[in-house]
């Protein structure tokens, strides 16, 4: 249910991004009038974000006469991640949509996309002001929208519901994912 959320939240998002900001970028004009958005995924063998990926491009389709969406990865590799993000100022997108693989490492390419006119929303994680500042200010970077979910609630509805259906005295197991990933 989550995930099904996340996706039709980040679909919204995209569509209103769109229209709010229709001086932004090319204006669609070198588009046939419609709006060029990419999605610049942290690594396509990452689950999440292939399913994350599968989604947008799935919920695009609803929109095909709205905007063209362009999906790649960074592999998991902060320069590659980051050179996406520089060539998506040279294409000059409408809209760009950011998974960071390392949020203080692409928190200074986020910034030049805005400098550039280039409206972001990140996703999954968000990047915050410390991400670009190191300044302590855990709040979503200024010029920035997000699509994402609190990570301590996410984590909460998976232990409340652990410990109402897993039997005491139970063995259990517990899967940590990539270092620095909630």
């Amino acid at each position: 249910i989550m995930k099904k959320f996340l996706a039709v939240l980040l679909a919204s998002a995209m569509v209103i991004s769109l229209v709010a900001c229709g001086k932004a970028g090319n204006g669609g004009q070198a588009n046939g009038g419609k709006k060029k958005v990419c999605f610049v995924a942290r690594a396509s063998a990452d689950t999440f974000a292939a399913w994350l990926t599968n989604e947008m491009k799935k919920n695009a389709e609803k929109y095909k006469d709205v905007f063209d969406l362009t999906c790649v990865s960074g592999e998991a590799d902060d320069n590659k991640e980051n050179t996406l993000l520089e060539d998506c100022i040279t294409k000059k997108y409408d809209l760009v949509i950011v998974q960071s693989n390392n949020n203080s490492a692409q928190a200074p390419y986020v910034q030049k996309l805005l400098d550039a006119g280039i409206p972001v929303i990140t996703t999954n994680p968000a990047t915050h002001e410390d991400d670009l500042r190191g300044n302590g200010d855990n709040s979503i970077m200024k010029g920035t929208g997000t699509v994402d979910a609190d990570p301590v609630e996410q984590a909460a509805v998976g232990a409340k519901r652990a410990v109402s259906e897993v039997p005491q005295n139970a063995n259990v197991v517990v899967l940590r994912g990539l270092s620095g990933n909630f």
